[in-house]
Protein backbone atom coordinates (compact mmCIF):
# COMPACT_ATOMS: atom_id res chain seq x y z
CA UNK A 1 0.00 0.00 0.00
CA UNK A 2 1.32 3.54 -0.94
CA UNK A 3 0.76 6.30 0.84
CA UNK A 4 -1.74 7.52 -1.18
CA UNK A 5 -4.03 4.43 -0.68
CA UNK A 6 -3.48 5.38 2.89
CA UNK A 7 -4.71 8.64 2.17
CA UNK A 8 -8.04 8.05 0.86
CA UNK A 9 -9.19 6.36 4.00
CA UNK A 10 -8.73 9.07 6.06
CA UNK A 11 -10.15 12.43 4.06
CA UNK A 12 -10.64 14.63 6.97
CA UNK A 13 -6.86 14.34 7.56
CA UNK A 14 -3.45 15.38 7.32
CA UNK A 15 -1.79 12.05 6.44
CA UNK A 16 1.90 12.13 6.81
CA UNK A 17 4.02 8.64 5.41
CA UNK A 18 7.55 8.73 5.73
CA UNK A 19 8.09 4.90 4.13
CA UNK A 20 7.07 4.11 0.18
CA UNK A 21 5.36 1.15 1.28
CA UNK A 22 3.30 -0.54 3.69
CA UNK A 23 2.05 -4.00 4.34
CA UNK A 24 -1.49 -4.17 5.50
CA UNK A 25 -1.40 -6.92 8.73
CA UNK A 26 -3.96 -9.27 9.45
CA UNK A 27 -6.21 -8.56 12.49
CA UNK A 28 -5.74 -11.33 13.78
CA UNK A 29 -1.64 -10.90 14.09
CA UNK A 30 -2.81 -7.79 15.77
CA UNK A 31 -4.51 -8.93 18.46
CA UNK A 32 -2.48 -12.37 19.05
CA UNK A 33 0.72 -11.34 18.68
CA UNK A 34 0.99 -7.38 18.42
CA UNK A 35 -1.49 -6.43 21.85
CA UNK A 36 0.63 -9.78 23.81
CA UNK A 37 4.32 -8.22 22.77
CA UNK A 38 3.08 -4.58 23.51
CA UNK A 39 1.58 -5.38 27.02
CA UNK A 40 4.57 -7.05 28.15
CA UNK A 41 6.95 -4.47 26.51
CA UNK A 42 4.98 -1.80 28.91
CA UNK A 43 5.17 -4.31 31.86
CA UNK A 44 8.78 -4.38 31.70
CA UNK A 45 9.09 -0.44 30.99
CA UNK A 46 6.97 -0.52 34.42
CA UNK A 47 4.46 1.51 32.44
CA UNK A 48 0.98 0.71 34.46
CA UNK A 49 -1.85 3.00 33.00
CA UNK A 50 -1.92 6.36 32.37
CA UNK A 51 0.01 9.46 33.75
CA UNK A 52 0.98 12.97 32.16
CA UNK A 53 4.63 11.87 31.44
CA UNK A 54 2.64 8.61 29.80
CA UNK A 55 -0.59 9.74 28.36
CA UNK A 56 -2.84 8.87 25.06
CA UNK A 57 0.06 9.86 22.10
CA UNK A 58 2.95 8.21 24.20
CA UNK A 59 0.87 5.07 24.13
CA UNK A 60 -0.11 5.50 20.65
CA UNK A 61 3.30 6.35 19.77
CA UNK A 62 4.44 3.42 21.94
CA UNK A 63 1.78 0.67 20.37
CA UNK A 64 2.96 1.59 16.44
CA UNK A 65 6.94 0.94 17.49
CA UNK A 66 6.01 -1.99 19.08
CA UNK A 67 4.51 -2.97 15.12
CA UNK A 68 7.69 -1.71 13.98
CA UNK A 69 10.04 -3.81 16.29
CA UNK A 70 7.87 -6.96 15.38
CA UNK A 71 7.86 -6.53 11.99
CA UNK A 72 11.98 -5.60 12.18
CA UNK A 73 12.55 -8.85 13.20
CA UNK A 74 10.16 -10.96 11.07
CA UNK A 75 11.19 -12.68 7.43
CA UNK A 76 12.06 -9.96 4.94
CA UNK A 77 8.49 -8.42 3.56
CA UNK A 78 8.55 -6.37 0.30
CA UNK A 79 7.19 -3.29 1.64
CA UNK A 80 9.05 -1.01 4.49
CA UNK A 81 6.75 -0.52 6.92
CA UNK A 82 3.67 -1.81 8.31
CA UNK A 83 0.23 0.15 7.77
CA UNK A 84 -0.30 1.10 11.62
CA UNK A 85 -0.77 4.60 12.39
CA UNK A 86 -1.27 6.86 15.07
CA UNK A 87 -4.78 8.73 14.77
CA UNK A 88 -5.17 11.85 16.54
CA UNK A 89 -9.29 13.14 16.47
CA UNK A 90 -11.34 14.89 18.88
CA UNK A 91 -13.49 12.96 21.05
CA UNK A 92 -17.53 13.88 21.58
CA UNK A 93 -16.38 15.28 24.80
CA UNK A 94 -14.65 17.64 23.13
CA UNK A 95 -10.91 15.99 23.91
CA UNK A 96 -8.38 15.81 21.89
CA UNK A 97 -6.83 12.37 21.68
CA UNK A 98 -4.92 9.78 19.92
CA UNK A 99 -5.26 6.02 19.22
CA UNK A 100 -3.72 3.61 16.92
CA UNK A 101 -5.20 2.96 13.30
CA UNK A 102 -4.48 -0.53 11.09
CA UNK A 103 -5.08 -0.42 8.20
CA UNK A 104 -5.75 -4.15 6.63
CA UNK A 105 -7.02 -5.36 3.20
CA UNK A 106 -10.23 -4.80 3.99
CA UNK A 107 -10.21 -1.55 5.65
CA UNK A 108 -8.81 0.33 9.07
CA UNK A 109 -9.88 -0.35 12.53
CA UNK A 110 -8.57 1.67 15.78
CA UNK A 111 -7.75 0.28 18.46
CA UNK A 112 -7.11 2.22 22.02
CA UNK A 113 -3.60 0.91 23.31
CA UNK A 114 -4.27 2.15 27.15
CA UNK A 115 -6.32 -0.74 26.99
CA UNK A 116 -5.58 -2.80 23.55
CA UNK A 117 -9.08 -2.65 22.84
CA UNK A 118 -10.53 -2.32 19.51
CA UNK A 119 -12.61 0.86 19.28
CA UNK A 120 -15.86 2.13 16.80
CA UNK A 121 -15.46 5.52 16.62
CA UNK A 122 -18.42 7.91 15.29
CA UNK A 123 -18.65 9.25 12.17
CA UNK A 124 -18.22 12.92 14.02
CA UNK A 125 -14.78 11.62 15.35
CA UNK A 126 -13.87 10.25 12.11
CA UNK A 127 -14.47 13.42 10.61
CA UNK A 128 -12.81 15.71 13.47
CA UNK A 129 -9.39 13.38 12.68
CA UNK A 130 -6.67 16.42 12.07
CA UNK A 131 -3.88 14.05 11.70
CA UNK A 132 -3.15 10.49 10.92
CA UNK A 133 0.97 9.61 11.05
CA UNK A 134 2.47 6.70 9.54
CA UNK A 135 6.06 7.43 10.45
Amino acid sequence: MTCDELNAFFPSAQVICLDRTYGCPKAEWVTGKLVPYFKRRLLVARIFGWKTSFDCNRYANAFKLAGDVLHANSPADDFESLAIGVYCFIKLDGERHAINVIVTKTGPFFIEPQTCQKVILTTAEKQSAWLVLFV
